[in-house]
């Protein structure tokens, strides 16, 4: 006997129940996957339920069953997207000795997926103002500056780094400096290596020559 068949004859188990749950995730990932190409491509404020529903080829009501509005599918794209990211910089940790070499290999990882969602990351930008004014929002990429922050910490407690930093402060210069810092600097930088170097040298060094 398999394990799905020992499973649904389990007391309380209802196998038409986990189908329905496997079909309710299936669409939201359809139309998670949708809104995003649609975000992309025409920007959050001309995009539409009614686009976003005829790319999956739904009706506009069944995309209400699962969204409540436009703002909720961003608003979950931006927390999966953060969670998926977090989950990369993790993986990169366990090679890393040193509080230091843990924060350029979350750098990396930072640059690496801007550069790999060139457009969705303008999408993120130009709606940012909206979201930073909403409380409840405001923890979409929490836990990625709560991770560089402990990192920072962990250097100071070990000598590393500067006693005298901010951390939270510190680790919201860093997703500045990858994300939003060219966006709106225009030119100068457009290649993987070029970000890297230079938000690195001024995370980790500033700008003096010292």
């Amino acid at each position: 006997m398999t394990s799905s068949q020992q499973m649904n004859l389990m007391p309380g188990h209802d196998p038409r129940s986990s189908f329905k749950e496997r079909v309710k995730h299936e669409r939201e990932q359809e139309i998670l996957d949708a809104a995003r190409d649609v975000f992309a491509e025409q920007g959050f404020e001309k995009a539409s339920i009614d686009g976003i529903a005829e790319r999956v080829g739904i009706g506009k009501g069944t995309v209400y069953l699962h969204f409540a509005s436009k703002e909720d599918i961003l608003t979950e794209l931006m927390q999966r997207g953060s969670q998926l990211l977090l989950d990369k910089c993790r993986a990169k940790l366990s090679a890393q000795a040193t509080a230091t070499s843990k924060l350029e290999a979350v750098l990396s990882c930072l640059v690496d997926h801007r550069f790999a969602n060139e457009r969705w990351i303008t999408v993120v930008i130009d709606e940012l103002p909206h979201f930073l004014g909403k409380k409840h929002r405001q923890d979409v990429s929490g836990c990625l500056k709560d991770l560089v922050a402990q990192l920072i910490e962990e250097g100071q407690a070990q000598g590393e780094l500067d006693p005298a930093i901010r951390p939270k402060v510190a680790a919201t210069t860093l997703f500045l400096l990858v994300f939003l810092a060219p966006a709106i600097a225009g030119g100068g930088i457009t290649t993987k290596q070029q970000l890297y170097q230079s938000s690195s040298q001024i995370f980790f060094h500033g700008i003096t020559r010292r």
